[in-house]
């Protein structure tokens, strides 16, 4: 049974760290991927529109607490 337990206990172990070794790595492309062009269009919002630049900024507020969560 000693056997049988740490077979079954194994796989979930090694399969779990590298997951998670591996999300910030996927985590980060996409966010840097995301805020990029966001940073982009809030610089032509503030230039151009002021009361869109609100917008932008309570979305990005939206985006990273996403990203925190």
């Amino acid at each position: 049974r000693g056997w049988c337990l740490s077979d079954t206990h194994r796989p979930p172990v090694t399969s779990h760290t590298p997951h998670v070794r591996t999300m910030p790595f996927l985590v980060c492309p996409i966010s840097y991927l995301y805020t990029l062009p966001r940073f982009v269009m809030r610089f032509t919002y503030t230039q151009t529109d002021p009361e869109r630049k609100l917008q932008v900024f309570s979305d990005d507020g939206y985006v990273f607490t996403v990203f925190n969560n």
